[in-house]
């Protein structure tokens, strides 16, 4: 081979490394992201506590580490120091937000990529080629926000299928009956006791967990934050960034 053939070759190789490295940093963002230690903490808490708080500010990262989370076990991709618990098998979880539209603009965009954004689709903390059947193979909230999921579906790494549903506070505690987890993710204070006993009674039977990710706020009556700033138990914990 010819030195002009072998700066061609080379050249082709480079281009394809670094088209490959764009295509992980975008659908493999999980593999890329780095916790600060607040995260790292609440990560390891996992391992200790069944139920656990985040509290921070807005914009300081606590969707962020509730998608990593999230994405960790529903894959059973874990990073090799990870401290928390860890499932070798698919699991079954819900997250549960104010309403189906901040769960479609938030949790589900952290998770997924952009709603409705072919392109986007698998840029979140969840890998892309995890999804089972693409995105044609999620299932859409009938008669909700356009978008919106309402179940999907993701390999985990012992070749069977992990559950992800999304649930609202909006359709009030009785929506919130019936099906046994191992891990429920709640994103901000639901403001009712009801609805948080509801959401942490799903995981009982399979002996799961729960986490909250949330800002605390006066006008939302302080009930979450009583939780665990007040109510001790040796199976609650909370990490503070504020």
């Amino acid at each position: 081979m010819t030195d002009n053939h072998q700066d061609i070759e080379l050249g082709r190789l480079a281009a394809e490394v670094s088209a490959a490295a764009i295509t992980a940093r975008k659908y493999r963002k999980k593999d890329f992201w780095t916790p600060y230690p607040k995260q790292s903490e609440f990560f390891s808490s996992g391992a200790l506590f069944r139920e656990r708080g985040l509290f921070g500010g807005t914009q300081v990262g606590k969707t962020e580490t509730g998608a990593f989370e999230m994405s960790c076990h529903l894959t059973g991709e874990y990073p090799p120091d990870w401290t928390g618990r860890k499932w070798d098998r698919a699991i079954r979880a819900w997250c549960v937000g104010e309403n189906m539209k901040m769960l479609r603009d938030i949790i589900q965009r952290k998770l997924a990529g952009e709603p409705g954004d072919v392109e986007s689709f698998g840029s979140g903390m969840i890998p892309r080629e995890a999804f089972v059947g693409g995105m044609d193979g999620q299932v859409l909230a009938h008669g909700s926000e356009k978008n919106a999921f309402d179940t999907i579906y993701i390999k985990h790494v012992s070749g069977a299928t992990s559950v992800l549903r999304f649930r609202s506070y909006s359709a009030g505690a009785v929506a919130l009956q019936g099906e046994s987890l191992d891990l429920v993710w709640m994103d901000e204070d639901p403001g009712d006791d009801a609805i948080y006993s509801e959401c942490l009674a799903r995981t009982a039977a399979t002996g799961g967990m729960l986490m909250i990710t949330f800002t605390p706020l006066q006008k939302a009556g302080g009930s979450t934050s009583h939780r665990f700033l007040q109510e001790h138990s040796p199976q609650r914990t909370f990490v503070s960034s504020v």
